[in-house]
C-alpha cells in the first residue's frame, strides 16, 4: 500500500488540529456592562436586623443578565459587581454571588469579598457553555447594627445604555413596597438601567461547522485512496 503523499497529510494533520485542538485564549475581561459615572445605585443586601420568617420585609435582591455567545465556553476566574457603601463594610455577614440560567432560580455558586472601592469581588472559578444568564450578588449586613457602629447599606451601581434586559429586583419580604415577586427596577420610579460588573476568564469557542466539514470531507478522501491503492 502507498502512503499518503506529504502534502495531503500535512493538509489533513492541520485541518484536524484546527478543528479539534480548541485553542485557549488568554485570561481576560469576557463580559463587561461598566459604570456610566452617574446613575445611582440599588440595594441588593439582606438586612438580619428584620428578620421575619421566612425572610425579613426589607429583604432585597437584584438581578441582571448577560449572554455568554452559543458555541464558546466561559473558563470563569473572577466576577466584580462595581458597586458604593454607605455603612461599615466590617460588619458584613457574608458576600454571595449567584448566576442562574433562569431568572426565577437561584442557585449560589459563590462568595467573595467586598474590596476598598465597595465593589464585591468573586475569584471563586467556574464554568458557564453558551446561553442567557441571570447574575445577582449582595451583602448580608444589618442596617442599624450594632448600635455604636451600625451597619448601612451597600448598593450596586446601575449603569446605562440597557444592554439585553433591564435590571430586576425581587424583595420577598415585600417591605419596599414592589410586591414579593420579581420586577424590572424601572417599578421603583427610576430610568431602566442596567447593572455594572464586569466577569473576567478565558473563553474556549468550539469548532466552527466549516472546519469539521473539511475534517470529514478530507477524512473521506484519504480513505478512498488508500483502498483504490490497495488494489
Amino acid at each position: 500500500m502507498k502512503r499518503i503523499p506529504k502534502p495531503l497529510l500535512a493538509f489533513l494533520t492541520a485541518t484536524f488540529l484546527t478543528g479539534w485542538s480548541v485553542p485557549r485564549v488568554s485570561a481576560d475581561i469576557l463580559y463587561i456592562q461598566p459604570y456610566n459615572g452617574v446613575s445611582p445605585g440599588t440595594a441588593s443586601q439582606i438586612f438580619p436586623d428584620y428578620p421575619t420568617n421566612p425572610t425579613g420585609p426589607y429583604d432585597i435582591q437584584a438581578y441582571d443578565d448577560f449572554v455568554v455567545p452559543k458555541g464558546a465556553t466561559w473558563n470563569v476566574t473572577k466576577v466584580t459587581l462595581f458597586g458604593s457603601d454607605q455603612g461599615n463594610p466590617a460588619v458584613n455577614q457574608d458576600v454571595q454571588l449567584q448566576i442562574n440560567s433562569s431568572i426565577v432560580y437561584h442557585s449560589p455558586i459563590a462568595s467573595g469579598v467586598e474590596d476598598g472601592s465597595g465593589n464585591l469581588v468573586f475569584t471563586q472559578p467556574f464554568t458557564l457553555t453558551g446561553g442567557t444568564y441571570w447574575i445577582s450578588g449582595w451583602v448580608v449586613r444589618p442596617e442599624t447594627l450594632p448600635v455604636n457602629n451600625p451597619g448601612g447599606q451597600w448598593f450596586w451601581d446601575e449603569t446605562q445604555p440597557i444592554i439585553g434586559s433591564e435590571y430586576y429586583l425581587w424583595n420577598p419580604g415585600g417591605g419596599w413596597g414592589y410586591g414579593t415577586s420579581l420586577v424590572p427596577g424601572s417599578a421603583t420610579g427610576n430610568p431602566a438601567a442596567d447593572l455594572a460588573f464586569e466577569i473576567d476568564g478565558s473563553a474556549i469557542p468550539e469548532p466552527t461547522g466549516w472546519v469539521l466539514l473539511a475534517t470529514g470531507a478530507a477524512c473521506v478522501f484519504v480513505v478512498r485512496r488508500a483502498k483504490r491503492n490497495q488494489l
